[in-house]
């Protein structure tokens, strides 16, 4: 257990990211439905509609929000995985804690906020994410 949380600050944590991949599966299992996320796409591109730019548009967008919300899974599930190793809330980067409040935030990150800004501005990307 990492030495800078509390028993109930994992506690809150391990509920919240509980909730999200709960929540994040009723949503992928809603945009998918009982099909792979290849088949859905194929749906897509099958679909009739009069207005082939807005099709492509539309089907644009379902992809990334599946692909989103499924990286967004991945990455809560090996939060959760880490809760129980001495490396969650650990930056990958400098090895030094998270803030409690980041984590609380985004219980899934895995860079502190100097980490993660000097990665984004060595990506040329120059705002901070919480």
């Amino acid at each position: 257990m990492p030495s800078h949380l509390s028993t109930d600050q994992l506690a809150e944590l391990r509920v919240a990211l509980a909730a999200q991949r709960d929540e994040l599966k009723r949503q992928l299992e809603g945009q998918l439905g009982d099909v792979s996320r290849v088949e859905h796409a194929r749906e897509l591109i099958e679909k009739d509609v009069d207005d082939a730019a807005q099709q492509d548009s539309e089907r644009d967008i379902d992809q990334i929000r599946t692909e989103q919300m499924m990286a967004d899974f991945a990455a809560i599930t090996l939060a959760l995985e880490r809760m129980d190793r001495s490396d969650f809330g650990l930056c990958r980067d400098c090895g030094e804690p998270i803030e409690f409040l980041r984590l609380r935030a985004r219980p899934w990150v895995v860079s502190c906020v100097r980490c993660q800004t000097a990665r984004e501005q060595t990506q040329g990307r120059h705002t901070a994410t919480i």
